[in-house]
């Protein structure tokens, strides 16, 4: 540091031959080979790059350093990017699994309401019922099938039996109406 402070004044500075050893400087005087010789101090390190002289320990770990905390950097950002997208996919497929088994659910206690409001007829009571689906139980004829009259026991009131057409694949989505 003190040699790169010397005055404005001084237009050469020779210091060959010395054993000096350690990091020369880069300003004021050093700032230019023309103004200095360094010749035959072996142990000299850093400077301007014109003078090609090795890093010095400290440059060189401080490099070192740098490029391991741009590794680091880096590696801590993949690691960051692969987290979170495992965390947004885990909670993304606990959504859908809450969804699908909410709505399965649902779909049962719907069920379950039909079942608890609805008895249960087998097709063979049905045919029964409907006299073999005859004609002069036919109550009428839609594009999506027949509805029939249907008396399914002994004292109770008539009940209208939709036939679906299932030909017709919109036929299942008609079945609530009547």
């Amino acid at each position: 540091m003190f040699l790169q402070n010397l005055s404005s004044s001084l237009q050469y500075l020779n210091i060959s031959f010395n054993n000096f050893e350690g990091a020369v400087p880069t300003e004021g005087l050093f700032k230019h080979t023309s103004a200095f010789s360094i010749l035959g101090n072996g142990k000299l390190c850093g400077g301007i790059p014109e003078l090609q002289l090795p890093l010095c320990p400290a440059d060189h770990n401080q490099k070192h350093s740098n490029r391991k905390h741009q590794i680091s950097l880096h590696i801590k950002v993949v690691i960051g990017v692969l987290v979170s997208t495992t965390v947004l996919a885990a909670l993304l497929l606990a959504v859908l699994c809450w969804m699908r088994r909410t709505k399965s659910g649902s779909d049962q206690s719907q069920n379950n309401d039909l079942h608890d409001h609805y008895e249960r007829v087998f097709f063979l009571e049905l045919h029964r019922a409907t006299d073999g689906f005859s004609p002069g139980n036919s109550i009428g004829t839609g594009h999506f099938g027949s509805v029939f009259k249907a008396i399914i026991r002994e004292g109770t009131e008539p009940v209208a039996v939709k036939v679906l057409n299932m030909i017709d694949h919109k036929a299942s989505k008609s079945y609530g109406r009547m």
